[in-house]
């Protein structure tokens, strides 16, 4: 219990280390963070251990914060001032519904006569399909996204990452 309250204060604090690192890197930060979370995916069924469980859930953390934080921030920025609660709106329900669909595709994957066993195998095959998605993500955001301006923004007060 001591360890898991001790890895929540670490991915909690590595929050604090987005903003600054934003201002640096603009969306190289969420590609990097998704990068970091697909690759903590894939290894989550490999590590043997609390210990190891833990350091890769903190990494894992570590990578949502910065993929998320510089992500909201830009949408925020590049949404018409009209829209922008709609487009967060539209971005929020999208991870609401990633998150559960997530959970029940990898619930049915442990199921040993479900569908989703037949097709991948192995339960921690899941994993590794999974690990997938933010990779993928990672280069549509770097690729696409991250080719644009960030700087531009920034320099204006108007939703300044401080």
């Amino acid at each position: 219990l001591q360890a898991l309250f001790v890895a929540c204060i670490l991915v909690a604090s590595t929050a604090m280390f987005v903003p600054p690192l934003s201002r640096r890197w603009g969306l190289r930060c969420t590609s990097l963070g998704m990068a970091i979370s697909a690759v903590t995916l894939a290894t989550f069924p490999l590590a043997h251990g609390a210990a190891s469980w833990l350091l890769i859930r903190f990494c894992s953390g570590a990578g949502c914060a910065l993929s998320l934080i510089p992500l909201e921030t830009f949408l925020s920025q590049r949404s018409r001032p009209e829209r922008r609660t709609e487009t967060l709106a539209y971005y929020a329900v999208a991870l609401t519904l990633a998150g559960p669909l997530g959970i029940a595709l990898g619930n049915a994957h442990f199921d040993p006569a479900g569908w989703l066993t037949a097709l991948l195998g192995s339960p921690r095959n899941a994993f590794f399909v999974g690990a997938g998605f933010p990779l993928l993500a990672s280069f549509v955001v770097q690729y696409g996204l991250a080719r644009e301006s960030w700087h531009e923004e920034i320099a204006t007060d108007r939703f300044r990452i401080s």
